[in-house]
This record gives structure tokens, sequence and C-alpha cells, in this order.
């Protein structure tokens, strides 16, 4: 089923630009000059939540209900129980680690997107650890236990 209303639409604010380097990728979101402006204050967080469209400029919504992670050896389970971009609305987030902010360039440095070279940036929030962060957390068996590791010792 699909809806559409002429009130609501989606705006692209920027794109994720990645720069290979000699020794690592750094990555940057170029904001659109009319919306650098939105920028102000962002420079005093460590970190930001990135909402961005995982579709490509061509995507159209996805019937794939049911994927194959790669890391789940072979088990299928529903796109909602997955992080994967194959989804009804291609919408995607990532919380990254905020390097540097330049409001009058419109650019925002971080560490940690895993959007492509490209995606579409729909909108940036400052991480906040009482809005954002869940202290009694619970997954799924399969998630692999370098993962669950993680957690562990944020707990500590």
């Amino acid at each position: 089923m699909s809806w559409s209303d002429s009130n609501y639409s989606l705006y692209t604010i920027g794109f994720v630009k990645k720069v290979q380097g000699p020794f690592n990728e750094s990555s940057f979101l170029e904001i659109i000059p009319p919306y650098a402006e939105g920028l102000k204050g962002l420079d005093e967080f460590s970190h930001v939540i990135v909402v961005w469209w995982a579709g490509g400029d061509n995507s159209t919504q996805t019937n794939t209900l049911t994927i194959r992670p790669p890391y789940m050896q072979g088990r299928k389970i529903g796109v909602f129980a997955s992080r994967a971009p194959f989804r009804p609305n291609s919408i995607a987030i990532t919380t990254c680690e905020l390097l540097a902010v330049n409001q009058e360039e419109g650019f925002v440095q971080l560490r940690g997107i895993d959007a492509a070279d490209g995606s579409r940036i729909l909108d940036i929030k400052p991480y906040i650890p009482v809005c954002d962060r869940v202290k009694d957390v619970e997954v799924a068996e399969w998630i692999p236990e370098e993962w669950r590791e993680w957690w562990k010792l944020e707990e500590s």
C-alpha cells in the first residue's frame, strides 16, 4: 500500500562525501548552503545521529521483507529485525563521532557513517544520552558475539 500526501515532503539537506587517504577514509557531510546555518552549535557535541537516504537516486519501494544478513550464516530474518538498506522506505540512521564542523563552508567531518559516498542527508541530530541511550538492552541471540562484547564493556 502506498501513501502520499502533498502536505509532506523530504528535503535533501546535503550529501555524504568520502575521501580516501593514504592511511584511512574520512567522511564528510556536505551541507547545501541554505541549510548550513542549521549547523550552529553542533560543534559542542561529540556525536551526532545522521538520518540519510539509503536507496540512491533511483530507489523505489521494495517488497523484500525477509533478508539473509551477511553476519548470520544463512539465517533469514525480517527486514525490520535488521539494519539492511532494502526496506519499504529507504531511510537509514547512523550514530557517528563528530570530528569537526565548519558552518561557513557547510561541512561536517565525522567518523563511523556507513552510508555510501553521495548518499543524501535528510537530517542531523545531536546525540544526547538522556534521549538516545537505552540502559538495559536486549538483542536477538543471533547477533554476533563480537558485537555483544561492545555493550558489555559499556555496562562496566
